[in-house]
């Protein structure tokens, strides 16, 4: 798994990196979950042509006491009428280090593919808010310890899952 998080990440920074003059890169962050649920996150994208852009998200949470995640995606989107206005549709693959404390500590890693679509508003030259829904499935590995101290492991085992994604109000900045 650090093996996938490690190849998104430099395929994600050298598409970034390698923007000719035409292509525009944006950044935004989800003001929900970081509202919500104190989850740090940012998105980098990348326009290839008038219709279609690379991004790349990461997440971290480590402040929720019930909650805490790692998350990396790489996708694409689609934009019907032009890059960073209007529809979108995307897709992304996605991995994510989770722990999840109710009465037991349950802890693991997930990966999958994510769907989600929205519209972008044009608010500014280079300020936009984007809103959202996604859905990912994926396969989902896991440990359910007795307490969050102790090392006593209740269950193991692996699953599919379905989750929703991401719940999106995101303030964007184009370069």
């Amino acid at each position: 798994m650090k093996n996938f998080l490690t190849l998104a990440l430099a395929l994600g920074l050298s598409a970034l990196l390698s923007a000719k003059d035409n292509n525009k890169v944006a950044l935004s962050t989800n003001l929900v979950e970081i509202g919500s649920t104190q989850t740090l996150n940012i998105d980098a994208s990348l326009s290839l042509s008038r219709h279609f852009s690379l991004a790349m998200d990461a997440r971290y949470n480590p402040y929720s006491e019930k909650s805490r995640q790692r998350s990396v995606a790489v996708g694409a989107r689609y934009w019907p009428w032009y890059v960073y206005s209007g529809l979108w549709m995307g897709g992304k693959a996605r991995y994510q280090e989770f722990s999840f404390r109710d009465s037991l500590l349950r802890e693991g890693d997930r990966v999958g593919l994510s769907l989600s679509g929205g519209y972008s508003y044009m608010i500014g030259e280079h300020f936009n808010i984007d809103v959202g829904l996604g859905l990912w499935t994926g396969y989902e590995m896991f440990k359910v310890y007795g307490c969050e101290t102790c090392s006593r492991i209740r269950e193991k085992g692996n699953n599919y899952f379905l989750l929703p994604d991401e719940f999106l109000i995101a303030i964007t900045y184009i370069f």
